[in-house]
């Protein structure tokens, strides 16, 4: 809640101990139990199929292998000698931990190799396939890539919308406002951001969760003070919303028409960023309030701006709509 520029601090990625992964999912330690503070380190899974018959060109490194019903049946039906073969040769590629699926409690023989590679052998009583979506969801947001950037996340119009600037810009106090308007927040100074997919989620950090610093006022729990509807803790960013002190506006290019659609690239994700000149005795809150139904109405194809500058020119000359554009900021 310091002087802090906007840029975001260098991308992260997580790790997590097979502890975690067993605590979050409830599953039961077979066997290894001893070798649970060993990390997962990547959001990959294998579920043996050809590498059960030797074929390991595509196996890779360090994923956590899943032994389902059909994987049990192939072991037990060929000879202990090649059995014993094919697990050693699976668990030489850094398993940092096998699950066994679909009602399979144990398997003798996998345990006792995998014992021997320090491997833990956890279990639980899922489908196989509905046990992998579980597990894959959760790794990939374990492991998503993270940043963290300094503004303000709020849910305006079911909308996440960051918004940032330097301070002084009035950041916290328009939350403030936009929340006893009864927008949410997510949180405030610390943005932690991840990126699942093709899309980015923000959350606050749990020290600072639900705080707003108001300069005069200190510290101020917003949950507390508006109620448990007031917050969030999670949203998706759909937009950045730049606050402008009148100190640097000579150095950017405001849009007066409202025809430009800025970026803002954050993780390899072009969100939309919207620009907005702070002065003295501008309602910032409403203007972002009106920034977003706007946002809203031209992702539904109504481009109000546009719509405007098209009926203007047909009057004054057909065609070339982006002409009079360019005259008229």
């Amino acid at each position: 809640m310091t002087n802090k520029k906007n840029e975001s601090k260098q991308e992260t990625r997580d790790e997590i101990s097979i502890k975690t992964l067993a605590e979050d999912l409830k599953l039961t330690v077979v066997s290894g139990g001893q070798h649970l503070d060993g990390t997962i380190v990547s959001a990959e899974v294998t579920k043996p199929g050809l590498e059960l018959a030797g074929y390991y060109k595509n196996l890779t490194f360090d994923r956590i292998m899943i032994f389902g019903k059909n994987e049990i049946s192939y072991l037990e039906n060929i000879s202990y000698d090649l059995r014993f073969m094919r697990l050693h040769e699976l668990f030489l590629y850094h398993v940092p931990c096998i699950i066994l699926t679909d009602s399979v409690k144990r398997f003798d023989d996998l345990i006792s190799v995998a014992d021997s590679f320090s491997i833990p052998v956890l279990y639980t009583d899922d489908h196989c396939n509905r046990f992998l979506v579980s597990l894959s969801n959760y790794l990939e947001t374990k492991f998503a890539p993270k940043k963290i950037m300094h503004g303000t996340l709020l849910e305006i119009y079911n909308m996440g919308v960051l918004i940032r600037g330097e301070s002084g810009t009035g950041k916290s106090e328009t939350a403030l406002e936009l929340v006893r308007r009864g927008h949410c927040l997510v949180c405030d100074d610390v943005v932690t951001l991840r990126r699942i997919g093709k899309d980015i989620y923000g959350y606050s950090d749990p020290l600072l969760k639900y705080h707003i610093e108001v300069r005069g006022l200190g510290i101020i729990d917003v949950q507390a003070l508006f109620g448990s509807a007031a917050t969030i803790q999670e949203k998706e960013v759909d937009i950045v919303i730049d606050l402008i002190p009148s100190s640097e506006q000579h150095k950017h290019h405001f849009d007066r028409l409202g025809l430009s659609l800025d970026r803002l690239d954050v993780m390899g994700i072009k969100l939309r960023k919207i620009t907005v000149p702070v002065q003295e005795g501008r309602n910032i809150s409403i203007i972002i309030e009106v920034a977003i139904m706007n946002e809203r109405l031209k992702r539904q194809g109504h481009n109000s701006s546009q719509i405007f500058i098209d009926s203007l020119f047909k009057k004054m000359n057909p065609g070339h709509v982006s002409d009079i554009a360019k005259i008229i900021s």
